[in-house]
């Protein structure tokens, strides 16, 4: 969830062509929800920007849909360049998932 948007740098691996793989790995413990009440101080782990936050259940929901609507728009936006579909696999990378990324050397 880059402030800089995600478009341009995959547009400038595609142009130099790249293949590019496109994983979310969601932060074990990144939902707050049951932290209600509490106060928070994020901050940005690449430009460390600092935010203050309560955690609420307004605050909650709509942490989410943003995420949602990011999860969908990035997955649309690499459907329309990918020779094959983007496909969604909710949870944890597992152990095929994890063998293909060894075999083709993006993980160790």
């Amino acid at each position: 969830m880059d402030k800089g948007g995600y478009e341009e740098a995959l547009r400038y691996l595609v142009a130099r062509q790249f293949d590019i793989y496109v994983i979310q790995m969601p932060r074990p413990g990144g939902d707050r929800s049951r932290n209600r009440g509490a106060t928070s101080s994020l901050i940005d782990v690449e430009d460390n920007d600092e935010a203050e936050i309560t955690v609420s259940a307004p605050l909650i929901q709509r942490y989410k849909q943003n995420l949602a609507a990011y999860q969908s728009a990035i997955q649309s936006y690499c459907n329309r360049g990918a020779s094959r579909p983007v496909h969604e696999q909710p949870g944890p990378v597992r152990p095929v998932g994890a063998d293909l990324l060894r075999q083709r050397g993006l993980v160790r």
